[in-house]
Formats: structure tokens, C-alpha cells, sequence
């Protein structure tokens, strides 16, 4: 396993899902396959005739229909299977056709893992083909809402890698759409950058003074990150857009 998805931030609700990555040179055919958690009588069997290229991936899918409504263009994936991933920490199986164990790697939501993946919307992401998946510091925190069937694109969460608000200023959501920053001393030529979940700028403003409003109604209903820079810090606040 590449990434696993085991608690999804709730407005961001792709349900459960773990990528399979092919490291190897030739392919590798899963027929008869199974995945099984901690528990052997959760079980989900691969389809018949299905294989994973060289360098490829294939990210087995815990609901379907959540998963491509955060994932629409993610093509490469297979399930349902009918059961969760632990919110606690899981044990990951695979077996082969003759049932046999192929695979076995356990994660946890100890201070030690990445506190991303556990439900503030990002995924556990292994570092390279050569780390140990048992252990914590070969797993990092991967996008937000991850990169399901895809290598990690380190340029997906530019802008919003970390929230760090500051008691310099309050971001107050006057209305929907309609945002208030306050600064607790009159600021001047602090920029003011808006960032979406891809962590793509849509906005860059200018602040002068204690206080100004942002009107996002001509955005999507979701959630943001406003960034204010000034000389000394920068800040990143999440907001959401009702």
C-alpha cells in the first residue's frame, strides 16, 4: 500500500479507500485475490482477470458513490468493499489466490503517525518504494483529500500545507460567503491570498488598516484557506464557504 484514506474530514467525505501501488518491473495479476482488515471475515475479492501494470495503481474503494463524487476523474479503482478502515488503527491484508497471506502492514492514529490522516481531511502517504510500511516515519501527510491512483505531486498543497492561525488577526464568516479579517493593530500592505482545496490562488488582496471584508459569493460552496503575509509571519486560516 501507497495511501490510505481512513478518516476523511466530514465535508470532505470520500469514505475509506487504500491504494495497491505495482512497484515492481512486470505485472502482477490479482486474480482470486482478497484484502481483509484485522478481522478475517471482512473480506473483499478481487475481480477475475485483473492486473496491475508496471509502476501503476489501483486504489481499492470502501463506498463508491462518495468516492466519486470527491474523485470524478480517478478511473482506476475497484469496490466496494463492505467494510471500514479503523479510525484507531488497522491491520491491511492481502492474500493470494491459494490463500495465502501476500502482504501485511499495520498503521495507527498514534501521535507518532501523521495527525493529517486522522480526520482532518489529508492521507497517509508513503515516502518511497523503499521505506517500511510498519513504520511511522516512513509515512508523511499526503494532499488534502489525497492523490488517489496517482504518485504524490508535491506542488497539490502549495498554499495550504499549514494552518496556523495567529491572535493577530480573526477571520469571522459575517454571512455564506461574506468573510471579516480583523487585525488587532492597524496593519498596512499585508497581502491577503485565497487558496482552494487544490491549493490554487483565486484571490490576492491588499490589507490596510484593522479591518476589511471578503465577498466569495461568485465561489463554490466548499471549503478555503485565506494566507496573510505581512513582513514578520504568515498565517493561514481554513474557512468555509455555506
Amino acid at each position: 500500500f501507497a495511501e490510505i484514506n481512513y478518516n476523511s474530514d466530514t465535508l470532505l467525505d470520500a469514505g475509506d479507500w487504500a491504494e495497491l501501488w505495482n512497484r515492481s518491473t512486470g505485472y502482477i495479476n490479482l486474480t482470486k485475490y482478497s484484502f481483509k482488515d484485522s478481522h478475517d471475515t471482512n473480506i473483499y475479492n478481487f475481480p477475475i482477470d485483473l492486473q496491475i501494470a508496471p509502476d501503476s495503481r489501483l486504489v481499492l474503494v470502501h463506498d463508491s458513490a462518495k468516492f466519486f463524487a470527491r474523485h470524478p476523474n480517478v478511473t482506476n479503482w475497484i469496490g466496494p468493499f463492505d467494510f471500514n478502515l479503523s479510525n484507531g488503527g488497522e491491520t491491511l491484508r492481502l492474500f493470494d489466490f491459494n490463500g495465502q497471506i501476500k502482504y501485511s502492514m499495520i498503521y495507527k492514529d498514534e501521535s507518532s503517525w501523521p495527525a493529517g490522516a486522522d480526520g482532518d481531511g489529508y492521507t497517509l502517504e508513503l515516502l518511497d518504494a523503499t521505506k517500511d510500511v510498519n513504520v511511522a516515519s516512513d509515512w508523511f501527510t499526503g494532499c488534502l483529500e489525497g492523490s488517489p491512483g496517482y504518485a504524490y505531486n508535491p506542488n497539490c498543497n502549495v498554499g495550504i500545507n499549514d494552518i496556523q492561525p495567529s491572535e493577530l488577526y480573526t477571520v469571522n464568516n459575517l454571512s455564506g460567503a461574506l468573510f471579516q479579517i480583523k487585525s488587532s493593530e492597524n496593519i498596512f500592505s499585508s497581502q491577503i491570498s485565497i487558496f482552494n482545496l487544490l491549493g490554487n490562488r483565486i484571490y490576492t488582496l491588499i490589507f490596510n488598516g484593522s479591518e476589511m471584508q471578503v465577498d466569495l459569493s461568485n465561489e463554490a460552496k466548499g471549503i478555503y484557506f485565506i494566507q496573510i503575509k505581512n513582513k514578520s509571519s504568515i498565517t493561514i486560516h481554513k474557512i468555509i464557504i455555506q
